[in-house]
């Protein structure tokens, strides 16, 4: 798989966990659509699929993990798209062999273009805690 695609497909998956964040019942028809929309390539919607599902089946899991490594912070006062893409990035780190670097990067990345100005410090920061502790 390329990178493009890949980071593309998280990008995806990103938009899709704070629509959910935002309405949690939001219509599963509506994600698979907007993913066969967006990734019409098979193995890039399988991979988004794998993020959201990824993420939802070990939330407890990655939120414990997100509230130890950020120091002072409590999930519910981080802005909605900095602790989705937390949570993404946590899946991703203690649940698949996508390497810490990558998956690092890739949030860094998310969160310059989706975050506040010091978003991309504080994911980096928090992530970089978790893999720490791996």
């Amino acid at each position: 798989m390329s990178n493009v695609s890949r980071s593309k497909a998280r990008e995806i998956a990103l938009q899709l966990l704070y629509q959910q964040d935002q309405n949690p019942d939001i219509r599963e028809r509506y994600e698979a659509e907007r993913i066969e929309d967006e990734l019409p390539k098979e193995k890039f919607a399988s991979f988004t699929r794998m993020l959201l599902i990824g993420v939802r089946e070990n939330l407890e899991n990655i939120d414990n993990r997100i509230n130890k490594a950020a120091a002072n912070w409590d999930l519910e006062r981080m802005g909605i798209c900095e602790r989705n893409i937390l949570r993404l990035a946590t899946f991703e780190l203690i649940l698949t062999d996508t390497p810490a670097p990558v998956v690092l990067n890739e949030a860094i990345e998310l969160a310059k273009l989706y975050g506040t100005a010091d978003a991309s410090a504080f994911v980096n920061g928090v992530l970089d805690n978790i893999a720490k502790n791996l």
